[in-house]
């Protein structure tokens, strides 16, 4: 049997999701279902396309826990801005 997560469908979502899997669910057969509005539709479809968890979410997730606390809000446009592969 298939379980599915489907938490916040941003970056924080991910890793919420994805340490849940760690921590309760490893070995289990375990999705990732992402929606952005709750209507029966939306729903539904999310539930018939899940997908594996994106690790390189959770990895970016991990790094913003990180880097917060050391740079604070106030560095964020300038890190924002040299992040950016135009």
């Amino acid at each position: 049997m298939r379980s599915n997560i489907a938490t916040d469908p941003d970056r924080e979502g991910e890793a919420i999701g994805w340490n849940l899997v760690q921590h309760i669910a490893q070995g289990k057969k375990v999705s990732r279902v992402v929606f952005h509005e709750i209507t029966k539709e939306a729903v539904k479809k999310a539930f018939a396309n899940p997908r594996e968890f994106n690790r390189l979410l959770v990895d970016a997730q991990n790094a913003r826990r990180v880097l917060d606390p050391h740079c604070g809000l106030s560095d964020q446009p300038f890190i924002v801005e040299k992040g950016r592969s135009d």
